[in-house]
């Protein structure tokens, strides 16, 4: 297959994984990598808890956010949503995973990564990852 025929995506995808196996610059599962200007968005603690860690080719805030761009269009200012109410919990659910960071939680994520893929409405996740913290009102509001 001519390299123009990759899907970009998996492209990106195929890089990344290639920093994993071959340079182990990334682990499976971690909190995603972020451009500055995303990251700024966390705070003080979150950053320099997020910055001991390797970034992670999924994590928690991939599987719960599976349909970020849903929330995004359904506000007025989605920028100012992201900022304000998704960055934030993003940085509270890579904080979870730190704090419980376990062998098992790293297949479970992976296992609910796949499978959130395959069956994007699933609430598997809010049964294996029961007690998450709790998400912003906002969400929660949306998700109803």
């Amino acid at each position: 297959m001519a390299l123009s025929k990759i899907p970009s995506a998996g492209f990106q995808d195929n890089v990344k994984f290639r920093n994993i196996i071959i340079k182990g610059d990334m682990s499976v599962v971690g909190p995603r990598p972020l451009t500055e200007r995303n990251f700024a968005y966390y705070s003080q603690e979150a950053r320099k808890r997020l910055s001991s860690v390797r970034p992670g080719l999924t994590g928690v805030g991939s599987i719960v956010f599976r349909n970020e761009e849903q929330y995004l269009r359904a506000q007025e200012d989605p920028m100012d949503f992201y900022a304000k109410v998704i960055k934030p919990y993003k940085a509270q659910l890579e904080i979870w995973y730190l704090d419980r960071r376990s062998l098992g939680l790293y297949f479970t994520i992976i296992f609910l990564t796949a499978w959130v893929v395959c069956f994007a409405r699933s609430k598997l996740p809010e049964k294996l990852l029961a007690d998450l913290p709790e998400p912003p009102i906002k969400i929660v509001n949306f998700q109803r």
